[in-house]
C-alpha cells in the first residue's frame, strides 16, 4: 500500500507540471505590439532639388536633408538621430563630427569623397528607435580647380591707323602698326600678361618670330619687304587655368619696294632777282627708303 500510495502522488505531480488538472493558462504570445518607427524617402536636396549619384558637389555648396517619418501607431516623432558621412574612395566611411542637423556645407575635407547622410528614426512612445535609413552618395570635387577653363583671345587683327587690315592690304617700309584682340575667360579670370609676337611669313611659308618684336606695335623694316607680317597672341590669365591657346592674325604682305620721293625742292636765283635771261637754279633732297642710289632724276 505504501508504495502505491508513492506511485500517485507522482502521478498528480507529472500532470500538474504539464498543466494538466483542469487548470487555466495563458498562450505565450504578447498581446498589442507596438512597431517601431520608419524612415523613408530618405534624399540629399541642393537648392530644394534631390541630388543623385551622377551629380556632383563643390565645397561651399550648402545642401539639406529630407526624409519621412511613419508610424504604424502613429506615435509621434521625437529626436530622430541625423548624421553625415564621408565615403571614401576604399570604401572607408567617417561619420562628421558635429554633423548632426538637417542641413550641411560642403568643405575641402569632402574633397574625392561621398557625402551622404543618415537618420534613426526616434518616436515619443511605443517602441521608440526605428533602423537607421542612409541617403544615396553625392561625389565631391573641386570645380575651381578641375573645371576651370582656359582664357581665350578672339579678333586677332592688325591695324594702321586704327585701321584693321585683312590679306588684301599691303605695307610699306616704315608704317607703325598695332595688334589688337578681345580677352575672354569664361570664370571671368583677370587677364594676366598675355604674350604677344609679331611673325615674318617668307615665300615659302616659311614663318619665324621677329626678335625683340613683343610690344603691341611694330614698325616696318628692310627685312619685311616682300614678305608677310602677322602678330599672334598666347592669352595668359591671373588665375585658375592661366594660359589659353595661341591664335594668330591674318598676315598681311609687304610691298618689295617703295618710288623714291623729292623732298625740300626750292629754286635760288643770282643777286639780281628772277628776269629774263636769269639763271634758275633747282634744288631738292633725294630720299629712297630702300637707299637705293638716285638715277637720272628728271
Amino acid at each position: 500500500m505504501r508504495i502505491k500510495s508513492i506511485t500517485a502522488l507522482i502521478a498528480v505531480s507529472a500532470l500538474t507540471a504539464c498543466g494538466g488538472g483542469g487548470g487555466s493558462s495563458g498562450s505565450g504570445e504578447p498581446k498589442g505590439a507596438n512597431a517601431a518607427p520608419v524612415a523613408s524617402n530618405v534624399m540629399i536636396l541642393r537648392d530644394n532639388t534631390a541630388l543623385t549619384g551622377s551629380d556632383m558637389l563643390s565645397p561651399g555648396d550648402i545642401v539639406s536633408f529630407s526624409y519621412e517619418y511613419q508610424d504604424a501607431e502613429d506615435d509621434a516623432q521625437g529626436s530622430s538621430v541625423i548624421e553625415w558621412q564621408r565615403t571614401e574612395a576604399d570604401g572607408g566611411v567617417t561619420v562628421i563630427t558635429g554633423a548632426t542637423s538637417n542641413s550641411y556645407t560642403v568643405t575641402s575635407d569632402d574633397l574625392a569623397m561621398s557625402l551622404s547622410a543618415s537618420v534613426m528614426p526616434i518616436a515619443t512612445t511605443g517602441t521608440l528607435e526605428g533602423i537607421a535609413v542612409y541617403s544615396l552618395g553625392v561625389n565631391v570635387s573641386d570645380n575651381s580647380v578641375t573645371e576651370n577653363t582656359a582664357p581665350v583671345a578672339t579678333n586677332v587683327k592688325i591695324l594702321r591707323n586704327g585701321t584693321a587690315l585683312s590679306n588684301g592690304d599691303a605695307l610699306i617700309l616704315g608704317d607703325v602698326i598695332s595688334v589688337s584682340y578681345d580677352y575672354q575667360d569664361a570664370e571671368d579670370d583677370a587677364q594676366g600678361s598675355s604674350v604677344l609676337k609679331w611673325q615674318r611669313t617668307y615665300a615659302e611659308d616659311n614663318v619665324i618670330d621677329i626678335a625683340g618684336a613683343t610690344s603691341s606695335s611694330y614698325t616696318i623694316a628692310v627685312d619685311d619687304l616682300a614678305n608677310g607680317i602677322s602678330a599672334s597672341v598666347k592669352p595668359v590669365a591671373t588665375a585658375g587655368t592661366l594660359e589659353g591657346a595661341v591664335v594668330a592674325s591674318s598676315v598681311i604682305n609687304v610691298a618689295s619696294n617703295t618710288v623714291p620721293v623729292a623732298q625740300n625742292i626750292e629754286i635760288t636765283t643770282g643777286d639780281e632777282g628772277i628776269k629774263v635771261g636769269s639763271v634758275l637754279t633747282g634744288n631738292y633732297t633725294f630720299v629712297e627708303a630702300e637707299g637705293d642710289a638716285e638715277g637720272p632724276s628728271t
